[in-house]
């Protein structure tokens, strides 16, 4: 397994930063790419590159696909400054109202992932 090295850990954050939103595969390929096919393990890079990126209040995350199953990999920002809530349309009371929704969506005791009416107003 290689090490992760400066100028192949700085070529992957750059990188990174350049795409912003790919796939799993594609993230392999271009870490393979960089180090010659000695690439370490995936989430070894990730958590390097994370940690070069913390500095920027950037991160890299994943999530899979509902219908496809493939996992994509975005660059977000983790910081709730001005910019990146200028960057919705939404204020923030209707964002919190939202996320309430969400999380009664997804934590029905009954597993609809629904929530009627009546609940959804009372909440």
């Amino acid at each position: 397994m290689a090490e992760l090295s400066a100028p192949e850990r700085q070529m992957i954050v750059q990188w990174c930063m350049s795409a912003q939103f790919f796939s799993e595969q594609t993230l392999q390929e271009t870490i393979s790419r960089i180090y010659d096919d000695e690439a370490p393990a995936l989430q070894d890079t990730v958590d390097a590159v994370n940690l070069r990126l913390t500095r920027y209040s950037l991160e890299l995350r994943s999530s899979m696909s509902q219908t496809s199953g493939e996992r994509m990999w975005a660059l977000i920002n983790t910081k709730a400054d001005a910019i990146a809530t200028g960057a919705t349309p939404y204020s923030p009371t209707l964002l919190t109202i939202l996320k309430h929704l969400i999380e009664q969506v997804y934590t029905d005791q009954h597993g609809n992932f629904a929530v009627d009416l009546h609940t959804a107003v009372r909440e």
